[in-house]
């Protein structure tokens, strides 16, 4: 019986603010980030390391970037339905936190 490997912590940005949101994320959290944010390196790292899933997610660093980030996940689910596994992001500052989406 195979099980299902699953990487519960993943990353990933739309393709034109993927490098941009890397250096971001890694400046306001300071860890240092190991791969690019890509779509493409996250599905390429995952097969060759036998990953059958990934959750995946991001921050919003500003609650102006809860929905565009959270439009993308789901985008990014409804696209990969067996693969991905999708997080929502909220911010605490935003002002209407119950409408964010």
């Amino acid at each position: 019986m195979q099980f299902p490997i699953i990487d519960c912590h993943c990353h990933i940005y739309p393709e034109k603010i993927a490098a941009k949101a890397v250096v971001g994320i890694g400046e306001f959290y300071h860890p240092a980030m190991e791969y690019d944010g890509r779509l493409q390196t996250l599905l390429s790292e995952s097969e060759q390391n036998g990953v059958t899933h990934n959750v995946i997610f991001s921050v919003a660093t500003k609650p102006a970037q809860v929905h565009s980030i959270n439009t993308f996940i789901a985008d990014m689910v409804a696209q990969n339905p067996s693969r991905f596994i999708g997080l929502g992001t909220l911010h605490p500052d935003s002002e209407e936190i119950d409408g964010d989406v």
